[in-house]
């Protein structure tokens, strides 16, 4: 054999890219970097044949004029229909190794001879992998080595013909003129390209020739993968690792006989039989300006974990330490996965998301000398009350014990920037810390921060508002974040900002070891979701900020922070602030009118409200008597249904009961937070009409549709400057400092209970003689106009967050994965391990079927597994492999590109691709949002269909939506009239009785691209004037922030859950009551053991004991069933109302009891049932039967209450 690759030659197929894989290796004669642009160019016309092979288009590229470009290799590569296809990613991993080093010689016209030699090794698995797939010849072998020795040398060029000699030659003269070196090499590049270009082009005029070559190939791929297999070289595979950690370190400036060795000797190492003399050989040394060690990098192989060479390294940093007298810092890495360990700073181990620069690695030396942050007084100028210098002492005594992670729980307006400014300080002033981030979820914070910042620093750090930076980059006054101390940002910019800002030299910017402190302003807020990949990213320490921390599960800020619930690293909340003076309490009014509390009754209105109901919303057609129909909802007012007397209720109870300052002769500073914008001009509008007299600028609309807004917002701020009121929508709800505010008018629903609390915040702050002379603000006034006050005193919504919503994509791929999960687990369906012999296009091709299937021929289950499964694949496959976030997932995303572990997916499985995998998905097919809604919508119904739950709520979305494609408006669409029979049954209840899982999915995808189509209805506004009644005011319940308590909340309820076989919790669990020696007993529990009567009352309040544990623990299931049996095992009742009543038992199972009936069955999940009285029928059976489910979850709701 002459050749690495003459095993290709033999295969005629092979011939448009065999001889350009014995060219590159060749090529190695004459340089390195030429047989690295020949490897690489040889892998373009290799994966164009594949290409062609495999019947994939090649993708479409547009360049910034619009004009249309050949794809680049890289292109090609990143194609998902071609990943899709190439399922061993080891081999795909190669072809990017090549294009690397291919693209760097060409560019920087080097090449060592161990890249060239490496770029030659990967080729060779690159065509192993070809002929396992498509060779014909028997003398086929699973495994090749590379022979280094069949690599000529530059005394064999005479084996090249003349004609090849003379072109070589030219070639080497050429590349020895260093200044047209790039120019020359891209000419030959591109010489080689115009060739590839011609030969793609003889291909594409081959069309039958080249269909009948697939499918002779196709069949021979099949044949092959039944009996043949393959193996990636191990040698190879570790070159290429090594060369990836090589290409991550001269990523962040280490580079090969400058600042880098490798393969360095070291003596002192334990006597085995390995290292008989003690000596061993470290993989990497990186070195500081006087070549003393910075680090040492261990280096391990994929299938190895990260942390296994954590023994050697230290061994290795022993060794060294010696040698020099300073102890290296420890890296571990397998090219994938990184590993910090400073152990002589005496921190633990600690994952990170790649290595550090030069001047990051002597940032981190040099800090090892640093003193104790306690030992740092803070400036009393900065943040000087008591409390702020006890949070600074607390977060730095943290420091000093190693912890990485700070929260400070503050109340709103007792100067958290201030004192993050102080521990900044302290930090910056003792080489804690060389740069800080801070992080705030909107601009208008982000200014505000950096504003406070210059106040408080002047010009001693330089300081860059990202935001505005990424904004004016090309302009000469943008501020540069690469000279900046501290950067101010909101969290998306920084997120983006990660891959897209650039050095000058191309490098990136903002490396993982950049920042030494990242600050969250408000952290209850945009820390979850996609935004946690910032700290992942970054090696800082993190200082948390909040006036209220989140209770809820899924992104609990105590967890995010490493703390157990309820102890912050400190806490100052809002009472002890009223108590010492630092901020006004408040006095809360609860208001409301009857249309606001109970909404529009048509048969309750007046003749006249009747005309003006017909005026504005027509007259229905019915016969008149059902009369309900027309009644509107309370939660439409001020959404779509703006009522004249309502508003001005509102307005006139704020200028008869606001604070008024000024010697009480102007209402103070108000904000009225409104429901949206038109809400908002309404307000105004009214408040003009019922006020002329006050002017213009008295009240004004301030959000994000307002020009000058934060003008606006300087003057709102300034007491002698108009307006007085302000009307916001979100804009200054929080973080926003204006001490003169005495006045919050709530005409809004909150959900949050931390936005809540930060609203609230708007008036705590104190402001001198504000009232007049000598008379300051010593209260502030809240009007509750939606109810909030009674909602959050009720403890069950202390804490209450809205969650984050992934996006639609991220849900639709994690529906995909909880399908395929539960479809194999069911063992209904055949997975691809056992599909032996299978090939992927063919996998495909039966996938790609079920589009074709219609209502009356629908896919089986098997079918919809292999189109989800499939589904995955691509959308795993066509990740950005470039970017950080899919690097620092990229172990787990490698094990799911592996088309067999998703056909095989178990349901912790599902739940790793949705948390790991889903929010990485974006809309890469480029589909409608009507489409993408419409996906999963259906996806929803499908896993309904899977779990036998009730889909009412869900089928009833898709048939609203199919419903409006009815609208003869779109019968001049011919996709929309082609499918119009197929429409309209399933638009129809009837359709979807008894629906087989096929039958879903066809729908999906025959409907899926069509109702795209239906055009966005704007929700009608209307104007109206009924009339109104202002119901009687009362106190609000005074509220106040759950901090410390919550820690009582968690390990009262963590016990109750786990000593359900307690005799009172037993009794409680399964319905019996309580004698009152067991109720005495639970209350000792409760009130000694776990805490104090006062810890339960501030987290549960008036809540009888029993009642709450019963409301923690639950109902036994088979207790309820039992007590409902004469109904479930009766043949009287439909469907629905077997549904009706399972749902009411599922209710009491999870929550313990129902208090009020009637009540809560106006609400969730029970209101998708309607009356209940139409559910069952008006016959006496029909009427026994309700009264007696109603006696049945009296008795126990009574049972929790009732002593034995």
């Amino acid at each position: 054999m002459t050749s690495n690759f003459s095993f290709l030659q033999k295969e005629n197929n092979f011939k448009p890219f065999a001889p350009l894989m014995l060219q590159a290796e060749r090529a190695m004669s004459i340089s390195p970097m030429l047989a690295a642009t020949q490897a690489r160019a040889a892998l373009e016309v290799t994966v164009k044949w594949l290409y062609n092979i495999m019947g994939i288009r090649q993708p479409v590229i547009y360049g910034d004029n619009g004009k249309e470009y050949n794809p680049k290799l890289s292109d090609l590569l990143k194609d998902r229909e071609f990943k899709a296809e190439v399922t061993d990613h080891d081999v795909y991993e190669q072809m990017w190794a090549i294009t690397k080093i291919g693209n760097k010689a060409v560019h920087t016209g080097e090449a060592t001879k161990a890249e060239g030699m490496l770029a030659l090794k990967q080729l060779l698995q690159v065509g192993n992998w070809v002929d396992y797939l498509y060779g014909e010849d028997d003398d086929y072998a699973e495994h090749r080595a590379f022979d280094e020795s069949l690599v000529p040398n530059p005394d064999s060029v005479s084996d090249l013909s003349h004609t090849e000699q003379q072109k070589l030659a030219a070639l080497e003269r050429k590349m020895v003129k260093t200044a047209d070196n790039m120019l020359q090499q891209e000419k030959e590049l591109a010489k080689i390209q115009t060739k590839l270009k011609k030969q793609s082009q003889e291909l594409s005029a081959k069309d039958a020739e080249i269909e009948a070559l697939r499918r002779e190939l196709a069949k021979q791929k099949s044949q092959n993968q039944s009996h043949r297999r393959y193996s990636l070289d191990k040698a190879t595979e570790a070159e290429t690792r090594k060369y990836l950690i090589d290409e991550a370190l001269a990523e962040v400036g280490w580079h090969f006989g400058k600042n880098m060795e490798v393969e360095v000797p070291v003596q002192g190492m334990p006597i085995s039989e390995r290292s008989p003399k003690g000596n061993g050989y470290c993989d990497y040394v990186l070195y500081d300006d006087a070549h003393v060690p910075l680090a040492v990098v261990e280096a391990k192989r994929t299938s190895v974990g990260v942390e296994d060479g954590s023994v050697q390294a230290r061994l290795y940093a022993d060794c060294l330490e010696k040698q020099y007298g300073r102890r290296p810092i420890i890296l571990l890495s397998n090219g994938y996965e990184f590993c910090y360990l400073d152990d002589l700073s005496g921190y633990p181990r600690r994952k990170v998301s790649g290595f550090f620069t030069p001047e990051e690695l002597r940032r981190r030396m040099r800090q090892r000398n640093r003193q104790p942050l306690t030992s740092v007084h803070p400036k009393s100028e900065i943040a000087g009350r008591p409390y702020q210098l006890h949070a600074i002492q607390s977060v730095a005594e943290a420091a000093d014990k190693k912890i990485r992670k700070f929260l400070i729980v503050q109340a709103t307006g007792t100067g958290k920037t201030r004192v993050s400014a102080g521990i900044s300080d302290i930090m910056l002033r003792s080489d804690w810390a060389y740069r800080i981030l801070f992080l705030a979820d909107r601009n208008p914070l982000v200014r505000q921060g950096k504003s406070s910042y210059t106040d408080i620093f002047g010009n001693t750090y330089p300081l860059c508002n990202l935001v505005l930076a990424n904004k004016d980059k090309n302009s000469e006054m943008a501020e540069n974040p690469e000279n900046s101390r501290i950067i101010f940002s909101t969290y998306p910019t920084m997120l983006n900002s990660i891959d897209s800002r650039r050095k000058d030299d191309g490098s990136r910017l903002f490396t993982p070891g950049y920042f030494d402190l990242i600050i969250l302003d408000e952290s209850h807020r945009s820390i979850y979701n996609k935004y946690q990949d910032i700290f992942a990213y970054f090696d800082a320490m993190l200082l948390g900020l909040t006036a209220t921390p989140k209770a809820d599960m899924d992104h609990d800020t105590y967890g995010f922070f490493d703390l157990p619930q309820g102890e912050p690293t400190d806490n100052y909340d809002y009472r002890d602030a009223v108590e010492q003076g630092y901020l006004v309490d408040y006095e809360a009014v609860d208001c409301s009118t009857r249309l606001l509390t109970e909404g529009l009754k048509y048969n309750e209105l007046s003749p006249e409200d009747k005309e003006e109901y017909e005026r504005t919303f027509g007259d229905e057609e019915d016969d008149g008597t059902n009369t309900n129909k027309k009644d509107i909802r309370p939660d439409l007012f001020n959404k779509t249904v703006f009522n004249a007397p309502t508003i001005d209720k509102v307005l006139q109870r704020l200028m008869s009961d606001g604070i008024y300052v000024e010697d009480e002769d102007k209402l103070g500073k108000t904000i009225i937070f409104a429901k949206n914008h038109t809400h908002a001009e309404t307000i105004v509008e009214r408040f003009h009409k019922l006020y002329p007299e006050y002017g213009d600028s008295f009240i004004q609309i301030i959000d994000y549709r307002i020009p000058y807004a934060d003008d606006l917002i300087l003057e709102f701020g300034t007491p002698e400057k108009m307006p007085q009121i302000a009307v916001s929508v979100d804009k200054l709800d929080t973080g926003i400092d204006i001490p003169p505010i005495v006045n919050l008018v709530f005409f809004k629903v909150v959900q949050s209970y931390s936005k809540f609390w930060q609203m609230i915040g708007r008036g705590t702050r104190k402001c001198k003689d504000l009232l007049g002379k000598g008379k300051d603000k010593e209260k502030f006034r809240i009007f509750d106009w939606g109810g909030n006050f009674a909602f959050f005193s009720m403890p069950e919504h202390r804490g209450s967050e809205p969650g984050a919503t992934p996006s639609i994509s991220s849900r639709i791929f994690a529906l995909k994965a909880d399908v395929v999960s539960i479809l194999h687990e069911s063992g209904k369906v055949k997975d691809v391990s056992a599909d032996e012999g299978t090939s992927f296009e063919e996998w495909m091709a039966a996938e790609s079927k079920i589009g074709e299937y219609t209502v009356d021929s629908e896919p089986d289950e098997q079918n919809v597994y292999r189109r989800f499964v499939s589904d995955l694949y691509k959308g795993v496959s066509g990740l950005n492999f470039e970017s950080y976030r899919v690097k620092m997932r990229q172990k787990v995303v490698n094990k799911y590109q592996d088309i067999g572990v998703l056909a095989s997916l178990t349901k912790d499985g599902a739940n790793e691709v949705r948390k790991e995998i889903a929010p990485l998905m974006g809309n890469t097919d480029n589909d409608a949002l009507a489409t993408r809604r419409f996906d999963h919508m259906m996806l929803a119904v499908l896993l309904d269909s899977l779990l036998q739950k009730n889909s009412t709520f869900h089928v009833g979305s898709v048939i609203r939506t199919v419903k409006k494609l009815q609208s003869p408006r779109y019968n001049n669409i011919p996709e929309v009239r082609a499918v119009r029979p197929y429409i309209d049954r399933v638009a129809t209840e009837a359709f979807w009785e008894n629906i087989p899982l096929g039958r879903i999915e066809a729908a999906r995808r025959k409907l899926r691209d069509i109702v795209k189509y239906i055009e966005v209805e704007e929700q009608p506004i209307y104007y109206t004037n009924f009339t109104d009644d202002e119901l009687a005011g009362k106190p609000a319940p005074h509220i106040e922030p759950v901090v410390v308590s919550e820690s009582y909340k968690e390990k009262a309820e963590s016990y109750l859950r786990e000593h359900k076989d307690q005799l009172a919790i037993h009794k409680l669990y399964t319905n019996l009551k309580l004698t009152a020696v067991e109720l005495r007993e639970l209350e000792r529990i409760l009130w000694q053991d776990l805490g104090s009567e006062e810890d339960y009352r501030k987290v549960y309040h008036d809540l009888p004991v029993q009642k709450m544990v019963r409301k923690i623990v639950g109902v036994d299931i088979r207790t309820v069933e039992g007590l409902f049996s004469k109904f479930l095992q009766s043949n009287r009742l439909n469907t629905k109302q077997m549904d009706f009543l399972r749902t009411v038992i599922n209710y009491i199972v999870k929550n313990g009891y129902i208090d009020n009936m009637q009540e809560t069955l106006g609400q969730e999940p029970f209101n998708k049932f309607g009356d209940v009285v139409d559910l069952f029928g008006d016959s006496q059976d029909s009427e026994d039967d309700i009264l007696s489910i109603m006696d049945t979850v009296k008795e126990i709701t009574n049972n929790a209450m009732d002593i034995a």
